[in-house]
């Protein structure tokens, strides 16, 4: 019965998350370990369990937080993050899987630039008038 199932999904291999999740649990790691011994918080964690690639910041971070997980549940890190690589490819080369989700992926990406502008804007702000009021104090 499981050989039926196993040739009839869609997947012959298990997902690249499918992975991470058995391995931790095999360890008997529970997610808050991870997040505490990585400093990486468990919404991103379990973005790539999920193979949520969406959720996580996306570029040079991901892939951190990917050989950050991997070595702390004693995995090869160059492994797993050659294997997100692939499932990005594989992903990035099959259709949409729904119309509306496209959109909904880029308005979150479109928020979240805003929110670092914004961030980044009042920082600036703060430390230009850090330095007024230094030079306004230092007056004779």
């Amino acid at each position: 019965m499981h050989a039926d199932k196993r040739h009839k999904g869609k997947h012959e291999a298990p997902s690249f998350g499918d992975v991470l999740r058995r391995e931790r649990q095999l360890r008997d790691i529970s997610l808050r370990e991870v997040a505490e011994g990585t400093k990486i918080s468990i919404r991103h964690l379990e973005a790539l369990e999920r193979n949520d690639f969406g959720a996580l910041p996306g570029g040079a971070f991901s892939k951190g937080f990917l050989r950050a997980y991997a070595t702390f549940i004693g995995l090869d890190p160059e492994e797993m993050v050659n294997h997100y690589l692939y499932e990005l490819a594989r992903r990035r080369s099959e259709p949409e899987p729904e119309a509306g989700e496209a959109p909904e992926s880029r308005r979150r990406r479109r928020q979240r630039r805003l929110v670092l502008l914004a961030a980044a804007v009042l920082i600036l702000a703060a430390v230009a008038l850090v330095l007024w009021w230094g030079r306004q104090g230092a007056a004779p």
